[in-house]
């Protein structure tokens, strides 16, 4: 998958725990991308609560790409977020996914199996793991 990472990290106008930790998690990405661990990923903060991340190179010749907007409660960490899936710029549901409607369905964001411990990264990784492992 190849990744591109945009560091748009704007401040948060919102003193909430959920704002600073996911401006937080944000920073540890650009920090992953500028020491070359990530690639082909690109992620902005569009709020103090939500961040789109886009993944290119869903196929092997790199033609395909999808976006996915990462929703924080105002209570997150400890409450899980919500990921959406937006601007698809591929045929059909990516392999390995699972749908309800527009959001991404992972077992990890069952109210009863997140942490408060996970985040952003964590999801993003389960995310790009399930879709290698379905090529």
């Amino acid at each position: 998958v190849a990744l591109y990472l945009e560091e748009v990290l704007p401040s948060c106008r919102s003193p909430s725990l959920a704002s600073w930790r996911l401006s937080q998690e944000l920073a540890v990405l650009a920090a992953a991308f500028r020491d070359g661990r990530l690639r082909g990923l690109r992620v902005r903060q569009d709020g103090p609560l939500q961040a789109r991340v886009e993944i290119s190179g869903l196929r092997p010749d790199g033609s395909e790409a999808v976006e996915i907007v990462f929703e924080c409660p105002e209570n997150y960490p400890l409450v899980p977020p919500l990921l959406r899936h937006s601007n698809w710029r591929c045929s059909g549901q990516v392999p390995g996914w699972i749908y309800q409607g527009d959001l991404l369905q992972l077992e990890q964001l069952q109210v009863d199996r997140w942490s408060f411990t996970m985040g952003f990264a964590d999801l993003l990784a389960d995310l790009l793991d399930v879709t290698a492992t379905a090529k």
